[in-house]
């Protein structure tokens, strides 16, 4: 068994060991069940008829039967839980981290030719040499991460809000494309008609069949790959984007 990305984190985090239990070996977990099914019984089961009316008074009636389940002697062995704990647990604890922990999602996709990867419908750049590999990507409330192999090859704040949403880093692009960074309809379609009368034709027909600008600029990208660098030359900058 192996711990997946996010409970490794999280472990790794609060500098804790994570122990899986083995396939089809029910007493590597019998204890937790048990623990589990103890709280059912004790606390769950004896305050299911109750009615509350705020959570504080919910968390103090908790509270209570938790004391009282603690405090229960073993049946098969001397002392409580409470006292197990005072003797064993409580000497081994150490203060937390200073920052609190952040959950992040991880997922593993591929790079489009284009060098974007999309990430729940956003799309974010990684260097062009990473074209059609595959990389992980930790998804943090605020950072997009993208790794190859264990080691970090650049982040991104992540996108909110409408989707198709586009962060291009420069020095991920080939040397040809980077003339792209301020890629609009205005732009592509004078870059367009500068290169040929069907590849503006062609450029005319991509922006025409979507509904947000943003969704045409990666037919845009490609069709720039497509194009050989000597075309490339021709394109001259919009003075606005200088």
């Amino acid at each position: 068994p192996e711990l997946n990305k996010t409970y490794r984190e999280m472990a790794e985090h609060y500098d804790i060991a994570v122990i899986p239990a083995r396939v089809r070996k029910s007493k590597d977990k019998s204890l937790v069940e048990k623990g589990v099914g103890d709280i059912e019984t004790w606390i769950m089961a004896a305050l299911r008829n109750v009615q509350f009316f705020s959570f504080a008074e919910l968390n103090t009636a908790i509270r209570k039967k938790l004391i009282e389940f603690s405090d229960k002697p073993y049946q098969k062995r001397e002392g409580t839980r409470t006292s197990i704990f005072h003797e064993y647990d409580k000497p081994a604890m150490r203060p937390l981290p200073q920052d609190a922990y952040e959950y992040a999602d991880w997922k593993t996709v591929t790079v489009n030719t284009d060098y974007h990867i999309e990430v729940l419908k956003q799309y974010y750049s990684v260097p062009y040499t990473y074209a059609r590999q595959k990389v992980d990507v930790r998804i943090g409330s605020n950072v997009v991460e993208v790794f190859s192999k264990g080691i970090r090859i650049c982040s991104h704040k992540r996108f909110e809000g409408k989707p198709r949403q586009y962060s291009t880093y420069a020095d991920h692009m080939p040397e040809n494309h980077k003339a792209y960074v301020g890629m609009s309809r205005e732009y592509a379609l004078q870059w367009a008609k500068e290169t040929g009368e069907n590849i503006y034709l062609l450029v005319e027909k991509i922006f025409g069949r979507v509904k947000v600008e943003q969704q045409a600029y990666r037919s845009c990208m490609v069709l720039c790959v497509l194009l050989k660098p000597m075309v490339l030359k021709k394109l001259k900058r919009p003075a606005a984007l200088h």
